[in-house]
């Protein structure tokens, strides 16, 4: 899966869900009873079309974070340190596993200052990172709805922290509540409980079944896709 997202939330800003683009694939490893003893999360950043510091991870929906055994990053420079990581690898103050991707979007890139990063054009590649999680207690299963991938916009963290989801899940512990709360208020976002999509239906971020062909920088991703605006205020019933 490719998972895209736009970065100005609560504000749309141009939407062209590009502002942080990575693939995402499992690979289970099971026990002779099929029970996941541990998961590999190959993740492959191709997008970073923001001028702005964010960082990006992955809540483990249903998981416990004290379920985790351990977690090896194959890439720990990209990782980087500005999440608290507890013994385990997780990221500490968290009830669902939490585990980084990066937590410097550019400087995964190897860019000390921000500008807009597409591979699409061949300027840059790729940046890849395994993240290998081992559970104490073997899950009956473990799927890509497990995957809660977000990201962290790092000029709106006050009192906490500004994260952007997919529509219809969770955030993690450490998001601020009283800015979800005071946007929800506002009258632009749908509820307290489904504070990443809009009144409308409009998400910031999706989850696509194949590697996305990500809009170009400033093309909104309802006029490069024209279905999209009726399939999302729609709930996805259409398209």
């Amino acid at each position: 899966y490719s998972y895209a997202f736009e970065d100005n939330w609560p504000s749309f800003g141009d939407y062209d869900m590009n502002d942080f683009v990575v693939d995402m694939e499992i690979t289970k490893f099971q026990n002779t009873e099929n029970k996941v003893t541990k998961v590999a999360l190959k993740s492959k950043v191709r997008s970073v079309g923001a001028a702005k510091r964010m960082a990006a991870a992955i809540q483990l929906d249903g998981v416990p974070a004290n379920n985790v055994k351990g977690v090896t990053y194959s890439n720990s420079s990209i990782v980087g340190t500005s999440f608290s990581l507890s013994s385990n690898g997780t990221e500490s103050g968290q009830t669902y596993a939490v585990v980084p991707i990066t937590s410097d979007a550019h400087k995964a890139f190897g860019l000390s200052e921000v500008e807009f990063v597409f591979t699409k054009d061949g300027k840059f590649s790729p940046v890849e990172l395994t993240i290998t999680v081992e559970f104490n207690a073997p899950l009956d299963n473990f799927t890509y709805e497990n995957l809660n991938v977000f990201i962290i916009n790092f000029m709106q963290n006050k009192a906490g922290r500004n994260e952007v989801h997919m529509a219809g899940y969770k955030a993690t512990d450490k998001i601020n509540s009283s800015l979800v709360k005071a946007e929800v208020n506002s009258g632009l976002l749908s509820s307290v409980n489904q504070p990443f999509k809009s009144k409308k239906g409009y998400p910031w971020a999706i989850a696509i079944p194949v590697s996305f062909d990500y809009p170009a920088e400033a093309k909104n991703i309802k006029d490069v896709f024209p279905n999209f605006k009726s399939w999302a205020i729609s709930g996805g019933e259409l398209h």
